[in-house]
């Protein structure tokens, strides 16, 4: 099993994509970056990665529509 790190993740797109498609080699995903909206961004995005975070996605589009 493999951990990434991206020291400056802004919106944990390349994360969460890495995440999606080597999900069953990645054991763990960190990510730093020095502004707060782009980690809280990023925290969003790594949450797409677990059921429950995809789950509340869907929750959140759909109460914006």
């Amino acid at each position: 099993m493999e951990c990434i790190y991206d020291p400056c993740c802004g919106g944990g797109y390349l994360l969460t994509v890495l995440g999606f498609l080597n999900h069953e080699r990645i054991k763990t995903i960190m990510a730093s970056d020095i502004s707060n909206d782009a980690i809280q961004l990023a925290n969003e995005n790594l949450l797409l990665l677990d059921k429950n975070g995809l789950k509340k996605r869907i929750w959140k589009i759909n109460d914006l529509l």
